[in-house]
């Protein structure tokens, strides 16, 4: 099941167990509930304060062919071959950092890719199809920038 149906809600199911899961900005995976599907009874069920993949691989380590799945089936919605190569540039950037670089060359648009300046060692650079540096300076700003672009009336 697609999120679009549902508000966002995916539903990934391995090695008899069904994860109840959403995607949070920015692509944060959300556990919401796990359910046996054997007798569709709930193993674990979670408020408000839903823990993120990792939380829940850490607290509940028995069940990583489940987590793989849901890692997996988050991957391949995500999968565009733009988003890949963007994973793929990106790899060695800490996983708190990673998904919102891809995020932000994602909403850019073909041929749009995030670089990390040089000099000073935080700092980024947005590039346009061409080669260009259209924005510079942190995550934020270019977000920011990718926003206004993409979200301008025509």
């Amino acid at each position: 099941m697609t999120g679009a149906e549902n508000g966002g809600i995916r539903l990934t199911e391995a090695d008899g167990i069904r994860v109840t899961w959403r995607i949070d900005r920015p692509h944060r995976i959300v556990i919401m509930a796990v359910h046996n599907m054997i007798d569709n009874s709930p193993m674990y069920t979670f408020g408000p304060d839903c823990p993120d993949l990792v939380q829940a691989r850490d607290r509940m380590p028995k069940l990583a062919k489940a987590w793989d799945a849901v890692r997996h089936q988050f991957w391949m919605q995500w999968g565009s071959p733009h988003w890949v190569s963007s994973a793929v540039r990106h790899a060695d950037e800490l996983p708190s950092i990673k998904p919102w670089v891809c995020a932000i060359e994602e909403r850019a648009g073909d041929g749009y890719h995030v670089e990390r300046e040089p000099n000073p060692p935080y700092g980024w650079n947005l590039f346009d199809p061409a080669g260009a540096v259209v924005c510079s300076g942190s995550l934020d700003r270019l977000e920011l920038w990718v926003l206004h672009r993409t979200t301008r009336p025509q």
